[in-house]
């Protein structure tokens, strides 16, 4: 027996209709489920993931919840329908198929994308459409929600894409299960810098309050990735988090997103270090190098934005720069670990 999540009862009448049959397996089965198609119209489908323990119920709850939410159809796609089967320990919802029945429409997921595109190993042009329509969705999700997403990689986006031309119509964010509620107001926020700023911190803050919480230790001290250096918090049930923006930032090899509005991110990140990195791009000795940058700014030939940093930062770099052009011996190479946090930075 299906129960409704929404108030919908046309959407919930035709997405449990016994003649929907399960077709066959989405993508590939992950960690936290399996989809499949349901019905021949492209209109829903189907996902199926445990439920044997806290850990899945919280998820699957918290799929159930977001997915729920009014507006919801603007990001991603709905929950229609859930149900639990007890004996095999298995929960299942009903929700839209990302083309919602337009079959004048493809979908691929982000990471997909710009590996087929040859995106990933290089740079992806910072005026290449994605990034304004990959801005929108993430302030609509995060508006729309009130919480961040706690598992945003390339791959769980998806991109609608024109048959007629292969041009991208909309992304849609997906896998609700690690959703995490904001304790802060996003009220007197304006550009999009400021919004994943404030995402990162209400992340970063949530690891604090936990700190706090169980007098001076996390339920789960959050681990840190080696390969790419962004921390992973275990709440006390349900999935693991990672921050939007530094996730973004890092997504898997090599469909890793560079240059993009995501790489002027770089969280605990001194100016120093990133002098120490803009000086390495150049491949100049230091005197030589340090003199080619600063030229370039007295040419406004680049900018805070081109190099994808904020406005503290950059001046910061600035600052850092001339310092070194009086004292060149302060320099000292960058680490591996330092190039890994901020090498989607160029010059």
């Amino acid at each position: 027996m299906w129960s409704q999540v929404a108030p919908e009862s046309e959407n919930f009448n035709n997405a449990t209709s016994p003649n929907r049959e399960v077709g066959p397996l989405i993508g590939t089965k992950s960690t936290f489920g399996s989809v499949r198609l349901l019905g021949k119209d492209n209109k829903y489908v189907i996902k199926s993931q445990n439920v044997k323990n806290s850990d899945d119920l919280k998820i699957f709850l918290n799929e159930l919840r977001v997915g729920a939410m009014k507006d919801i159809r603007k990001v991603g796609p709905k929950i229609h329908a859930w149900r639990i089967d007890s004996k095999t320990g298995i929960g299942y919802y009903i929700m839209d198929n990302f083309l919602m029945g337009d079959n004048t429409k493809d979908v691929v997921l982000l990471g997909q994308y710009l590996a087929e595109h040859n995106m990933g190993p290089t740079c992806l042009p910072k005026t290449h459409p994605l990034w304004e329509i990959l801005r929108k969705k993430l302030v609509q999700f995060w508006t729309i929600t009130k919480g961040y997403h706690g598992d945003l990689h390339a791959y769980n986006i998806a991109l609608l894409l024109k048959k007629e031309d292969g041009t991208i119509h909309d992304a849609m964010i997906f896998d609700y299960g690690s959703h995490k509620k904001f304790k802060g107001s996003m009220k007197n926020l304006n550009c999009f810098e400021d919004y994943i700023d404030f995402v990162h911190t209400e992340f970063m803050n949530r690891i604090k309050r936990a700190t706090v919480k169980n007098k001076g230790k996390t339920l789960k001290k959050p681990r840190t990735v080696v390969s790419s250096g962004y921390k992973i918090f275990q709440p006390k049930l349900g999935q693991p988090r990672t921050s939007n923006a530094v996730r973004l930032k890092m997504t898997h090899g090599p469909t890793r997103i560079k240059n993009s509005v995501f790489s002027r991110l770089a969280p605990n990140v001194s100016p120093k270090k990133l002098t120490q990195y803009l000086i390495k791009k150049t491949g100049k000795p230091v005197d030589d190098a340090v003199r080619h940058i600063l030229n370039m700014y007295a040419k406004k030939t680049i900018s805070a934005q081109s190099l994808y940093m904020n406005k503290n930062q950059f001046s910061a770099v600035i600052d850092t720069l001339k310092s070194l052009s009086k004292s060149p011996q302060k320099y000292s190479p960058v680490s591996a670990h330092t190039r890994s946090k901020v090498k989607s930075v160029v010059v």
